[in-house]
């Protein structure tokens, strides 16, 4: 019968030590858990309101160049004219994103709003067409004003040369790429550097997730693709940053459950229970 008894109070006394040992443990490893599905989701929100916005931004801009589109074709502007080069001039610095304005004439460029043109420069076909019959011709270099590269949009008989930075001018809080495609996957712009093969593949498919080392979303409006990806050592910043307050109180849940376990094993192994 006293063996009985020390195999009785052995057994309690191993219980108790286990769960204390889980009840030290397990809020701490909840805490880590829950503390790095937070930081995912915030991250992705983060994404989620500049992938939008970068989209509001663009649509708008494009917006603006369709506007201007629909003010020379209300007003029928013609030929070369004085009259008519001064009124692509005015809406070029009237508007913000028009960096250009040309007129063609039978499929030949004939004058811009910086006057007449004495080289004869085909209009070409799009790379990629807008919803709104807008024609974009990717990454040509302006004939009459020097400089980088910039992209040609076109209907009708002119067309408007925008820089592609303009596309994407949205300034992000932290560290991402933000980019704007077409829905049948040509690029506009990129804010910064980024994984082509990601690009591509975002470009081409949108949606949301995890690529190697990167997270990334995207949001489709207008025939516009935005996109924002980030590096995932972001998520670990976030981490710790959510660790700072989540594991005093894994400490604190911890201590109160071991402090349970011990005053109940404590109960369980007093003189009074074991008669």
């Amino acid at each position: 019968m006293f063996d009985g008894a020390i195999m009785r109070r052995r057994t309690i006394i191993i219980i108790a030590s286990c769960l204390a040992i889980l009840a030290a443990v397990l809020p701490l490893i909840a805490i880590a858990v829950y503390a790095r599905h937070k930081a995912v989701e915030d991250e992705n929100r983060h994404l989620v309101e500049y992938a939008n916005w970068t989209l509001e931004r663009a649509t708008g801009n494009i917006g603006m160049v369709e506007g201007v589109f629909r003010r020379l074709e209300r007003e029928g502007r013609h030929g070369c004219g004085a009259a008519h080069i001064a009124r692509m001039r005015q809406l070029t610095v009237d508007t913000q994103p028009v960096d250009e304005i040309g007129y063609f004439v039978d499929g030949k460029l004939a004058c811009t709003s910086w006057g007449t043109v004495d080289r004869a420069v085909a209009i070409g076909s799009p790379d990629t067409r807008l919803p709104g019959g807008i024609g974009i011709h990717l990454n040509v270099r302006p004939i009459v004003t020097s400089g980088g590269t910039v992209h040609a949009l076109s209907r009708g008989d002119h067309n408007i040369l925008m820089e592609p930075e303009r596309v994407v001018d949205v300034l992000p809080d932290t560290k991402m790429t933000l980019g704007v495609a077409t829905l049948d996957g040509k690029v506009l712009s990129t804010s910064g550097p980024a994984q082509p093969d990601l690009v591509a593949r975002i470009a081409g498919q949108g949606g949301s997730g995890r690529w190697k080392n990167q997270m990334f979303v995207s949001a489709e409006q207008n025939g516009l693709r935005a996109f924002a990806i980030t590096d995932r050592a972001l998520v670990e910043a976030r981490i710790d940053r959510h660790l700072w307050y989540l594991v005093p109180i894994g400490v604190a849940i911890s201590a109160a459950l071991v402090g349970l376990v011990l005053w109940l094993s404590r109960q369980r192994l007093s003189p009074r229970k074991e008669l």
